[in-house]
């Protein structure tokens, strides 16, 4: 019996969206399911945590730099970036750090290995990141 293409499972990918905003962490984890992705949605630091210490197929993080509710900035997506490089750094994990401030966010200052991208531009730069070949298409 032959086994055709279709007939074979795609490999679910998983990614982690953190954001405090209920409406970007949506936004940003549709954007994620229409390029095969299998979502885990996180309001806050420590609940990322634990999904992280849950689901170890997790192969993308998209985290909010500043987290609500944290006066001190203590526990913000780069924060939250590191103890996840720290816990496993056998896993291959793509980072992504969104913001909303207004300012022009042209790097990272943190890590240069993490893109900053700009809440109202999230969309457009997370698929022209993971899925250049389908923004060349749509262009």
């Amino acid at each position: 019996m032959a086994i055709h293409a279709a007939t074979v499972p795609t490999q679910t990918r998983t990614a982690l969206v953190l954001d405090d905003d209920p409406m970007i962490r949506s936004e940003i984890g549709e954007m994620l399911e229409d390029l095969d992705y299998r979502i885990r949605y996180c309001a806050d630091f420590i609940g990322a945590l634990e999904e992280m210490e849950f689901d170890a197929s997790v192969s993308l993080v998209v985290a909010d730099y500043h987290l609500l509710g944290d006066a001190e900035h203590t526990f913000n997506g780069m924060r939250f970036i590191d103890c996840c490089r720290m816990r496993y750094p056998e896993r291959a994990i793509r980072y992504f750090l969104v913001s909303g401030d207004r300012a022009p966010l042209m790097h990272n200052a943190d890590d240069t290995q993490v893109p900053m991208i700009p809440k109202v531009e999230a969309i457009e730069r997370l698929l022209a990141y993971l899925a250049p070949d389908y923004v060349r298409a749509c262009a």
